[in-house]
């Protein structure tokens, strides 16, 4: 995912993945795949959401630079046994419009049997949250 901001519905989603597995493995998207993918510059920069992620405590491993869909190949070669998604899905979380020709990110995950799905607690997306965040900054009054 692109993990911007790393709002409570992510913190919900390593939490869980945490309950359900001995190792949570979390693949965070360059900055480049997400400009590909949305059109649009990340709110936050690789680095500062690789570091965050890093230090949560439910996350095992950080795959740098993941590939936006997950392959058979990903799924051998890292030997992943589940994948878990919120039920905000990461195309809706970043404020895409998903046309019928994009493939699904999780497919291959679903086709294989080995996708979990954990209800989003909230509706807050990392787009919704970077609106009220910037709307609350441009609220405060400037200091003189």
């Amino acid at each position: 995912g692109a993990w911007n901001f790393l709002h409570t519905g992510h913190q919900r989603i390593l939490k869980e993945a945490k309950a359900r597995g001995s190792h949570v493995l979390v693949g965070v998207h360059s900055d480049h795949t997400l400009n590909e993918v949305f059109g649009s510059k990340s709110h936050e920069d690789f680095a500062t959401r690789v570091g965050r992620i890093i230090q949560n405590r439910n996350v095992s491993f950080v795959l740098r630079d993941a590939p936006w869909r997950i392959s058979k190949e990903l799924i051998d070669v890292l030997c992943i046994k589940k994948v878990v998604s919120g039920s905000i899905s990461k195309v809706d979380d970043g404020g895409k419009v998903q046309n019928e020709e994009d493939e699904e990110p999780y497919r291959v995950a679903k086709d294989f049997g080995i996708f979990e799905m954990v209800e989003s607690s909230d509706l807050i997306t990392e787009e919704s949250h970077a609106n009220n965040t910037r709307k609350s900054l441009e609220s405060r009054p400037t200091p003189c």
